[in-house]
């Protein structure tokens, strides 16, 4: 039985490449040229609405507002009128309800005006002097 089943083996992995000493001196030193270009290129450039102080070491605000030609007046442009949308919606069992009630109190009221004058009026007498 125990020749049946293969001894497990451990599966081969290839070596890992080594990284020799002048190879990580050689990638430091391209990393630190790259920071170094990088934050030249953001003290360069300065922040808008900012101008750079005569030494060149930071920033200052400008001492003239920037000059803007004379602007042309234009025509105010008319608002556009708001559109009225309607939403179609089911009625809920509260709006039936009441519905019914309403429509209920109107039949009975109008039975009941209609009973009070048929017997009311017949009594009437006009009479003249």
């Amino acid at each position: 039985m125990t020749d049946s089943v293969p001894p497990s083996v451990p599966p081969v992995q290839p070596p890992e490449p080594q990284i020799t000493p002048e190879q990580l001196e050689m990638m430091k030193r391209i990393a630190k040229e790259r920071a170094i270009q990088q934050v030249a290129a953001k003290t360069q450039q300065a922040p808008p609405g900012m101008e750079l102080s005569m030494d060149g070491s930071q920033f200052a605000p400008p001492k003239y507002p920037p000059f803007q030609p004379p602007r042309q007046q234009q025509q105010p442009q008319p608002q556009p009128q708001p559109q009225v949308v309607y939403v179609r919606r089911p009625l809920t069992v509260a709006e039936i309800i009441i519905v019914f009630v309403i429509s209920c109190g109107i039949v009975t009221g109008g039975q009941l005006i209609w009973q009070g004058l048929t017997n009311f009026l017949p009594r009437v007498e006009i009479r003249m002097k």
